[in-house]
């Protein structure tokens, strides 16, 4: 169980981003059942040298945050609940899955940024 506590718009933008299904059994799911898996065990976040460690294994800059788009993927709740506080080892297909995840974080920003826009318009006009 995550720690992190998401915002609606951080599960929209992560759930629409990655086109609606689990990215582990590509299954559909639906957003009031989606789990938010992070790719790096969140747990790292206790332990800074496991963390560090963890990181320059896969390659990932000291910078990179477990708490960010970067590293956040939908899932279902089996495959969140079997891959649980799994460590990847590094592999091609890691490397990609994190290269993609790099890429869409900027999306995946603008997405949730939109809809927070939107609802503060949303809410300025009810009050007129």
């Amino acid at each position: 169980m995550s720690r992190y506590k998401f915002s609606s718009t951080e599960r929209w933008a992560i759930f629409l981003v990655h086109g609606m299904k689990c990215y582990l059994c590509k299954v559909p799911i639906d957003l009031s059942t989606m789990v938010v898996d992070h790719v790096l065990p969140e747990y790292l976040l206790d332990s800074p040298s496991a963390c560090s460690a963890a990181k320059a294994k896969l390659g990932l800059p000291a910078s990179f945050d477990l708490n960010s788009f970067e590293n956040w993927l939908p899932a279902c709740s089996v495959c969140n609940g079997t891959k649980s506080s799994v460590q990847f080892e590094p592999s091609p297909l890691i490397q990609v899955l994190l290269q993609k995840l790099a890429a869409k974080a900027d999306e995946a920003h603008r997405v949730s940024a939109e809809v927070v826009r939107a609802r503060q318009v949303a809410n300025a006009l009810n009050v007129l």
